[in-house]
């Protein structure tokens, strides 16, 4: 029915229902228009290292959850709500959470176009653009490290942002390169 809230993202407590709240770290559901009054809202942003963005008026951003050691916590991103229904036409589904990733070896060196990624997904347009998924997690434990910077945990954008993730290097010998975010070392 009009006014009605479209598909909450999937998150750390679940999610899925058309609601406007969050579940967790997945963002809420953008608002269907109602004729004459309202127009059709944004989906909200996931959360992680971060809240997501909250969608216009309605959808209730995905909250930050875990830490940074990613050795008592390698979880995933929230995904973004999708966005409002508006006449004939169906708002954009929410992106995906970036998932988890863990290597544990001797030396890990990344060169020319190669990369590590757990990204969150962009939200996709629609009506109106549903929110982005956030960066999931990234934990390395290496003897030695070297990496070209493409180690990524980003966050999905499209219609409202998701969270940045989080990366976790554990090394014990020498580490060169970046990452984005910056990881964590302790």
């Amino acid at each position: 029915g009009y006014g009605n809230p479209s598909q909450q993202g999937e998150g750390n407590i679940g999610g899925l229902g058309n609601s406007h709240s969050n579940s967790g770290c997945a963002g809420g559901g953008g608002r269907m228009n109602t004729p004459g009054t309202v127009s059709a809202k944004n989906g909200a942003g996931g959360g992680h290292a971060t809240v997501g963005t909250n969608g216009d008026t309605y959808a209730t951003r995905g909250v930050a959850w875990g830490n940074q050691d990613l050795t008592t916590h390698l979880g995933h991103g929230g995904a973004g709500g999708a966005g409002g229904y508006d006449y004939s036409t169906a708002g954009g589904r929410g992106g995906y959470g970036g998932g988890s990733i863990a290597i544990m070896c001797g030396t890990l060196t990344i060169s020319g176009s190669g990369s590590i990624k757990a990204d969150g997904e962009d939200g996709q347009s629609g009506a109106t653009p549903g929110g982005g998924g956030a960066g999931g997690s990234i934990y390395i434990k290496a003897t030695n490290l070297t990496t070209n910077g493409v180690i990524t945990t980003v966050n999905g954008g499209g219609g409202p942002n998701g969270s940045v993730g989080r990366i976790h290097f554990q090394v014990s010998g020498t580490t060169s390169g970046a990452s984005t975010p910056t990881a964590y070392t302790g």
